[in-house]
């Protein structure tokens, strides 16, 4: 039975959804863990970008408790921003580049992982490498370390649990450095053994807080502390300019496409406010649209 969730206008839950491998232009299918082992989440959008609706159905081997049920709602209303009111973003600034994009891309809202953790994973997978060469190497991390669940004759993975990236040989397998699966390997150990709780550190009043705590993980520094931060929770005031790919679309949209240095891009930023991660990931998305 399909659970109706309302989110806050505006939100164009095909645009949105439009950036994951998993959505197939109609349904947007998120593998999750439970306690009753993988669910798979069938997304589909429902009404209109100023009334907008989701229909949630979950998949599952095992029959879900009401627990279980209510805690996937709830994850799947985090990981795509329900609450977030966008309105406010878009009375934010005066900047008419941004505020043209805003309108293109009316409805656009940033789909966040499921944890801290696999963000943190996909930000040092990306660490000084193309984000083609990347997602294939963090598909062949899910297809290896993930549980598989099957639907419709296709297989998902869930996202590894921490346990299971242990092995840095394995790692290494999927197309990592030694470096990278060294970090990896070693934040996963500390989040399974209990001695990293990745998770509280969404609680903290300021990001910069949270930054500190990440970048006092080995392998982890500003680049990939802001990387995780805008992957993994709706904090928008981070914005990692030493980004080849973000640089390469300030530059597009406000510079004819010239290089630019790191201080043209945090100064083209400082219009944004404390909406300049969100305000990057629209220029990204323009880019991918060739708006």
């Amino acid at each position: 039975m399909a659970v109706i969730l309302k989110a806050k206008p505006p939100f164009d839950f095909r645009l949105s959804a439009g950036i994951s491998r998993d959505f197939d232009g109609e349904e947007l299918r998120l593998p999750l863990r439970s306690e009753a082992g993988a669910v798979l989440v069938r997304i589909r959008g429902e009404g209109t970008v100023e009334e907008p609706e989701l229909s949630v159905e979950l998949e599952s081997k095992e029959a879900l408790s009401g627990t279980e049920r209510n805690w996937a709602i709830a994850t799947v209303s985090r990981m795509m921003n329900l609450d977030m009111n966008l309105r406010d973003f878009y009375e934010s600034t005066d900047d008419e580049v941004l505020l043209n994009l805003m309108v293109a891309l009316r409805g656009l809202k940033v789909i966040h992982t499921s944890s801290v953790f696999e963000a943190l994973v996909y930000a040092i997978t990306e660490q000084q490498i193309s984000l083609n060469v990347a997602m294939k190497i963090e598909q062949r991390i899910a297809e290896r370390f993930g549980e598989p669940i099957d639907f419709g004759g296709e297989r998902y993975h869930v996202f590894p649990e921490p346990e299971r990236l242990n092995s840095i040989e394995d790692l290494k397998r999927c197309g990592l450095s030694t470096r990278k699966a060294e970090y990896i390997r070693d934040i996963s150990t500390a989040v399974s053994e209990g001695r990293l709780e990745l998770e509280n550190i969404r609680d903290h009043e300021r990001t910069e807080e949270i930054i500190e705590d990440l970048c006092a993980l080995r392998g982890i520094g500003q680049w990939t502390a802001k990387m995780t931060v805008m992957r993994s929770m709706p904090r928008y005031d981070v914005l990692p300019a030493d980004d080849v790919g973000i640089r390469r679309c300030i530059s597009r949209y406000y510079f004819n496409g010239e290089r630019i240095s790191q201080q043209q891009a945090e100064e083209t930023a400082g219009r944004w406010g404390a909406y300049k991660g969100l305000a990057a990931y629209y220029l990204v998305r323009a880019t991918m649209l060739g708006l």
